[in-house]
């Protein structure tokens, strides 16, 4: 429309046409995104895990020496709990062996939960300061996570060789479940940062849930053969993986199979969400920080 404009005027006007694009990734997209900021940033992520390892206990005259003891604690309190209050074994397995795995992978889901919870109070700063990638920031994370797992698992193994014979096709159909366990884990852990910037309450009553979800996963005890403990146990992902890569692990065998294979495929699912809302969100945490 150019009525009411001036005729030498009428050359001077142009329209602008934006056209609108989401900032939402898809599904690969934020896969592929994601990985290649792990890769363009692996000296950084090597860097931060290195200065973090130093850095834990630095202060302290052992030094580097208390990262290795500290992780090992709870599960030696655990197994105590366990081999004083019932030291008899209620099923196949030894209770040193139960408790010690089931621990051990407990916290190592735990720890995937709280992870990009925790790279947010962490590195809140530096994210919020440079163009850093979030992605980054959460594998150098998990990259002190796995030293912690790996530092139990060293405690653990005089037991595992001692009290078992496992076999190859168990250790590594275990090992698929405990992958599947970790990536529901982390995708889980995704959701929950982003519930936790939405309401800030939501970090404590997380934490608090998972110092008592051990109670309730067959990390420690087995539940009593009551029919809610059943229904606690099939509604528990976690307790499914931890019960499944252990009885796996040790016996070369499951009963829980069909239960395993329907929460790897949630986990699978959660993860790849989990992983893409977050990539979506990234420019909106960062603005909040």
């Amino acid at each position: 429309m150019t009525e009411g404009i001036p005729q030498d005027h009428r050359h001077t006007l142009s329209v602008s046409v934006y056209e609108t694009t989401s900032d939402r990734p898809s599904v690969p997209g934020a896969l592929v995104a994601v990985a290649k900021e792990v890769h363009r940033y692996r000296w950084h992520i090597w860097t931060q895990f290195s200065r973090s390892l130093r850095g834990r206990f630095a202060f302290n005259h052992l030094g580097t020496i208390w990262a290795l003891i500290l992780p090992v604690i709870p599960v030696s309190a655990y197994l105590f709990l366990r081999l004083v209050l019932a030291p008899d074994s209620s099923d196949s397995i030894h209770p040193a062996l139960y408790v010690g795995l089931g621990v051990t992978i407990w916290f190592a889901f735990a720890g995937l939960i709280l992870a990009p919870i925790n790279t947010i109070d962490s590195q809140a700063t530096l994210l919020a300061r440079s163009h850093y990638p979030l992605s980054a920031a959460i594998t150098s994370n998990l990259s002190v996570l796995a030293m912690d797992a790996l530092t139990r698992l060293v405690f653990i193994l005089p037991f595992f060789l001692v009290l078992s014979k496992p076999s190859a096709a168990g250790i590594l159909l275990s090992l698929l479940v405990l992958l599947a366990g970790a990536l529901f884990s982390l995708g889980l852990g995704c959701f929950a940062l982003l519930l936790t910037l939405a309401i800030p309450d939501a970090k404590n009553l997380i934490d608090i849930s998972l110092r008592y979800l051990i109670f309730l996963s067959l990390a420690i005890f087995p539940l009593p053969q009551w029919q809610w403990a059943e229904w606690v146990v099939v509604l528990n992902p976690l307790a499914i993986f931890i019960d499944g890569a252990r009885s796996l692990l040790i016996l070369g065998e499951t009963d829980k199979a069909f239960l395993i294979a329907g929460y790897s495929l949630l986990g699978l699912i959660v993860f790849v969400l989990g992983v893409r809302s977050l990539k979506s969100c990234e420019r909106q945490i960062r603005g909040v920080l």
